[in-house]
């Protein structure tokens, strides 16, 4: 006969299992996930020897279709973020968020059939310039090896895809970032990708796209995907640019507009 104690026993183990599992859970990442960074300069003299990597999902799930508005970035996000970068990191200006992307090789299907689409947030209203298709496939390598130390390291816990790197791994956030803020640069090619925390108001950035379509863009500017606002109690929102009409429903829509005009002027 099967006893009731052994039963909680059996339990209480799969429970220390599966907790154990959840702890040790590996992130995950494909190719055009846009990942958020955050990071503490050195002015400060007390700067956190590490960054944390969120991973908040594909570029393509950003567009005004989609009507993503708040991104889950853990339960436990303010703490984590506490125990990271101090207890005043939420007016602490030394404290800098970003978010980057590319993707990569290109894809068989989805929003980026292109290689060496670019994605970065910019504290600036002007979008980031598209390069030529050469030099901008090697800022998409430079942001391809930073995804490589993202993928398959231990979840921290309270966050939801996101991990802690050291500032000083290869490849990684922090080398890839200036210690001067959104002064500085990043990935060798974004000169205003990251905002702060200071005043403990919410600040935004827009989210720029970039695609050389194989240098046929050069020169260019970027489009606008939509705007991140990152407030000081952990929420991070997103507001997508609205689509724009298609040409056939602005044909039609004329075409109403001057039916309209016509039995106006009939009266």
């Amino acid at each position: 006969m099967f006893k009731p104690q052994k039963a909680l026993t059996l339990l209480a183990l799969a429970g220390i299992a599966l907790a154990s599992t959840a702890a040790h859970a590996a992130s995950t990442f494909t190719t055009d996930d846009l990942i958020l960074g955050i990071r503490q300069d050195s002015t400060s003299g007390s700067q956190s020897p590490n960054a944390l990597l969120i991973n908040i999902g594909q570029a393509s799930l950003y567009t005004a279709g989609n009507n993503i508005s708040s991104i889950n970035l853990g339960a436990s996000f303010a703490t984590v973020m506490s125990n990271t970068f101090g207890s005043g990191w939420a007016t602490d200006p030394t404290v800098h968020w970003g978010i980057v992307g590319t993707s990569n090789t290109g894809l068989a299907s989805g929003l980026d059939q292109n290689p060496n689409v670019l994605y970065a947030t910019s504290t600036s209203s002007t979008a980031y310039t598209i390069q030529s298709d050469a030099s901008q496939s090697i800022v998409t390598s430079t942001i391809a090896g930073m995804d490589s130390t993202f993928r398959n390291k231990t979840v921290l816990s309270g966050l939801n895809n996101g991990i802690s790197q050291s500032l000083t791994a290869s490849n990684g956030w922090g080398v890839n970032n200036t210690s001067t803020g959104s002064t500085g640069t990043s990935f060798g090619y974004f000169s205003n990708m990251e905002a702060n925390f200071a005043n403990g108001t919410p600040s935004s950035m827009n989210l720029y796209r970039m695609d050389s379509n194989g240098g046929a863009n050069n020169g260019q500017l970027g489009s606008t995907v939509g705007s991140f606002s990152f407030a000081s109690n952990g929420t991070l929102s997103f507001t997508a640019v609205a689509a724009a009409p298609e040409p056939g429903r602005m044909a039609f829509l004329g075409l109403g507009l001057g039916v309209v005009f016509l039995r106006r002027r009939r009266r």
